[in-house]
This record gives C-alpha cells, structure tokens and sequence, in this order.
C-alpha cells in the first residue's frame, strides 16, 4: 500500500513538474517569437499568438491622461497614432528573469537593457488607468468604466506576466503582457505608456 502510494505521488510530482516546465519553455518561445514579429511587422505570426475573442489592449497617453483601446486584431504595419505599435527594432537576446527596469523620463532611458520578465509580481497598469480615468475624465455614469469591466482587468492581469524589453540606442522599447489562455500564451496587453514622458 505505501510503495503504490509512493508511485502515485511520484507520478503526480513528474507530471506537474513536466507540466510547468513545458509551460515556462512555451512562454519564453511566445516571447521570443513575439518580440521578432514586432521586428519585422509579421502580422502572420502575431496573429498565432492573438485570441480574436479577447483581442489586444493598448495603452497610450493623450495629453494628460493615460488612454487604452481595443483591438480585435493586430496590425504591425499601422503606422497611425496610436496604432503603431514600436519605435525602431528591439533585439531579443534572451529573457532575463530579474527586477523589472525603470524608465527614467528626466534622462530618457532605462535603468537596465535586454529583455526582462517578472513571473511573481502582478502589475495593474490597465485597470489603474481605468480607476484613473473614473476618477479625473468620465464625469457622466453612461461614460464611466463599471466596477465589473475594471474587475475583468484586474483578474487579467493577475494571471498575466509582464515583459519588457529594451534597449539603450535610440530609447526603443516594448512593453507588453501574456495570459496564458487555452495552452498557449497570448498577447493581449501592450503598454505604451510607461515610456510617453509627454505630460
């Protein structure tokens, strides 16, 4: 009896193990492959790591208040505001799992360069950018954002990793979020916000 429940855990172990470690690869393959799309506007391959039901989130800034739109799909070759999606190439060299860098606005760069992911830390920049704009712009209730839609958001990113990577020439950088959905990893979120030292 103790040697087949002993099997049985061991099983169980191996395959939760197996399991993890299958998902971590996916995900450092999905952002590897992500970050080359964005290299060469490859519409094709984005779309591979896109859900037509969730779509794509973007945040930007618009004068003083930080924005977000939706898309249902990806078009890396918009080059209209706020649709375009990078400023020059950001090389992929690897993912680092380490403290996530700060972007310094009074001297326009990055505390740090490469790829970076944090797989601990939940960030909230999509639901405090809706808390922000209930709270300083949608002044009507038919305007604002509901408790509901926000909470959405957050369960989101909770479950999501952030990733940034960037580089020192030329202040080019790509921030963006997966959610693993369905077993594979997605990108939904994308965050132009955080280097718009423009307000």
């Amino acid at each position: 009896m103790k040697r087949s429940l002993l099997v049985f855990l061991t099983t169980c172990f191996a395959l939760v193990t197996f399991a993890q470690s299958s998902k971590q690869k996916d995900f450092e393959i999905a952002v590897k492959n992500i970050v080359t799309a964005f290299q060469k506007s490859d519409n094709k391959t984005i779309k591979n790591y896109t859900d037509p039901k969730l779509g794509v989130y973007l945040l930007y800034r618009s004068g003083v208040f930080d924005q977000f739109t939706h898309f249902d799909k990806l078009n890396l070759k918009d080059s209209s505001y706020p649709g375009v999606m990078i400023r020059g190439k950001v090389p992929f060299s690897g993912l680092q799992y380490q403290q996530m860098p700060k972007y310094n606005c009074d001297k326009s760069k990055w505390s740090s360069y490469g790829c970076f992911s944090d797989s601990v830390k939940a960030y909230h920049d999509l639901s405090t950018v809706c808390k922000n704009l209930n709270k300083f712009l949608l002044t009507e209730n038919n305007e604002k954002i509901s408790k509901k839609e926000i909470q959405k958001y957050e369960q989101w990113e909770n479950q999501s990793r952030k990733v940034i990577c960037c580089k020192k020439q030329g202040d080019v950088d790509l921030i963006f979020y997966l959610i693993y959905k369905n077993n594979k990893w997605i990108i939904w979120l994308i965050d132009k916000v955080t280097t718009d030292c423009s307000a």
